[in-house]
């Protein structure tokens, strides 16, 4: 009896691990009727061991850490479960040069946010997790953008491809960002990869919906009025970046 419930204990712990933050479709009403619009899927990695807190969150904090109104109001907003502690927030640079907002969460997760995406991961998941944008305004039409953190002292950090390649990228950073092609000839991101200092390989899958290459994205003309994007940024994940997708 006592093995049975042991066991039973081990496997409801194994299952709790896996979460997924799914991709949201929302109903974007135009002037010629209904269209689906799909925001930014995000996922908590499926194997990758937790860390401890960036060591960035260790320097004093300057005025350049403040986090932007707008910025902060969304994070509350959309991850309030999670508790982003935004006043305690990290200006960082990403491995493309971009600008982002790294800050501690709740019981030991780390939430992130820049002018493309935001994310929020438990302390379990937050080393490879990432986000991904498949159709938006910002993006030029026929690419991806991938945003994924990893803990520090990452090395041989790299994206594995669905064609069997991989995309190598520099070490040393907390976010990364890449922008890829996305059509039917070339390949889409299916595993995130890293060492850790250890030396330990690491590898979760790519939040990349299976039907991304066969979908076609409509930019709009103009923001709609009233929305995040009008407003300067979008809500990611939720409401949508204000294009749409047809199949």
């Amino acid at each position: 009896m006592k093995r049975s419930i042991e066991h039973a204990r081990r496997v409801y712990q194994r299952h709790t691990r896996y979460f997924m933050f799914l991709a949201a479709l929302v109903l974007v009403v135009g002037g010629t009727g209904t269209a689906l619009a799909l925001s930014s899927q995000s996922a908590a990695p499926e194997a990758a061991p937790g860390g401890s807190q960036p060591r960035v969150f260790d320097r004093p904090q300057t005025s350049a850490d403040v986090v932007p109104a707008a910025f902060g109001q969304q994070l509350q907003s959309e991850y309030a479960s999670i508790g982003p502690a935004v006043a305690n927030a990290r200006r960082v640079t990403a491995n493309d040069g971009q600008t982002a907002y790294l800050m501690p969460a709740q019981g030991g997760g780390v939430c992130f946010i820049n002018t493309n995406e935001s994310l929020c991961a438990s302390s379990d998941h937050s080393a490879g997790a990432a986000a991904v944008d498949l159709c938006s305004p910002t993006l030029p039409l026929g690419q991806l953008e991938i945003e994924w953190l990893l803990p520090d002292g990452a090395t041989n950090v790299a994206l594995g491809m669905s064609n069997g390649t991989s995309t190598g990228f520099a070490s040393g950073f907390n976010i990364y960002i890449a922008r890829l092609p996305l059509n039917t000839q070339s390949p889409v991101p299916s595993t995130i990869n890293w060492d850790s200092p250890g030396g330990q390989r690491s590898s979760v899958k790519a939040p990349i919906p299976s039907d991304a290459q066969t979908q076609s994205c409509m930019h709009p003309k103009a923001p709609l009025a009233g929305s995040a994007r009008a407003s300067g940024h979008h809500v990611a994940k939720i409401i949508v970046h204000r294009a749409t997708l047809r199949r």
